[in-house]
């Protein structure tokens, strides 16, 4: 039946536009996936180029051969390189191959070297000499580099030779040994050097 009564509040089978008030999803965060292994029958490519447990080269050979071969020694097929053509893969143990791939992680982190920077000023004295060889001596300690700087002013830059002297007794008086990994320049009137623990 249609309706022809007026009405003033609306029936079901009118068709009414509502403007209703558009509340945006919130974005859920996106997480930066971490590099996984594939392993064994994970790895879906029909051939792979294996390298066995002790680092001998076999050579491209069919996916499940090659698992099939591994599992014979004891171990896994695990995929280090899918970037190759085909991706590399390696005889090994994967709990192992894990730990290690871990444990290198953590080296490269604590073994990250910073440069740290010591100034030195053309008249310096003994007391500033002594605190600022102190503190070269707990950055080289630490494993960290340090770059030693002198700014000359003025008159200052006609006196280069002494301002390089004042640089090689300050690396004489660290107790470290140390080796020079960028010899000793000016340039204009900046002398600088950095130096590393032998």
């Amino acid at each position: 039946m249609i309706c022809r009564q007026e009405c003033n509040t609306p029936h079901l089978h009118h068709n009414i536009k509502i403007n209703q008030k558009f509340i945006p999803k919130k974005s859920k965060k996106k997480w930066k996936p971490t590099k996984k292994f594939k392993v064994n029958y994970q790895i879906r490519i029909p051939e792979v180029f294996v390298i066995s447990d002790n680092g001998e080269k076999l050579g491209v050979m069919d996916t499940k051969v090659a698992i099939a071969k591994a599992q014979e020694k004891g171990l896994d097929l695990v995929e280090v390189s899918p970037l190759g053509n085909p991706p590399v893969c390696k005889f090994t143990d994967f709990g192992q191959f894990q730990y290690s791939k871990s444990k290198k992680q953590k080296e490269q982190k604590k073994k990250k070297v910073e440069i740290k920077g010591i100034r030195l000023s053309f008249k310096i004295g003994k007391h500033d000499i002594d605190f600022r060889v102190k503190q070269a001596e707990k950055f080289l300690k630490q494993g960290d580099k340090v770059k030693i700087e002198l700014n000359l002013k003025g008159r200052e830059k006609a006196h280069k030779d002494l301002a390089q002297d004042v640089i090689r007794n300050f690396i004489k008086a660290i107790e470290n040994e140390t080796i020079a990994e960028q010899e000793l320049k000016a340039q204009g009137g900046r002398l600088s050097t950095i130096i590393k623990s032998k």
